[in-house]
């Protein structure tokens, strides 16, 4: 999932959904940074992950845990291929400390 951001913002600003989250959910968060650290965005999105994850029958498929992340995801980085799959291995390498984290603790 990808927060995505607003046009020509330096990438930092929410785009349009992304404040319309917020706004749902009572935060005031308007950039990726403000949302990173706001618990009302965090506990949105969270909500909305488990209406997601309703609609997928394999549970090995659920979205669990999540962080919200301030680069986005593109060709230019890596971190997609061309043709706009994630690419796995180079998103596990730069963020292997945040997965590792996340899941150091069992919930």
């Amino acid at each position: 999932l990808t927060l995505r951001t607003a046009a020509g913002s330096a990438g930092l600003a929410l785009d349009h959904n992304g404040l319309l989250l917020a706004s749902r959910c009572g935060s005031d968060a308007a950039t990726v940074m403000s949302a990173r650290q706001c618990g009302y965005f965090r506990r949105g999105l969270a909500q909305l992950l488990q209406l997601v994850n309703q609609g997928v029958d394999n549970p090995a498929l659920h979205v669990r845990r999540f962080q919200v992340l301030r680069d986005r995801f593109s060709v230019d980085n890596g971190l997609l291929h061309p043709d706009g799959e994630l690419n796995r291995d180079m998103v596990f390498q730069r963020y292997r400390h945040i997965v590792d984290d996340m899941y150091e603790y069992q919930v």
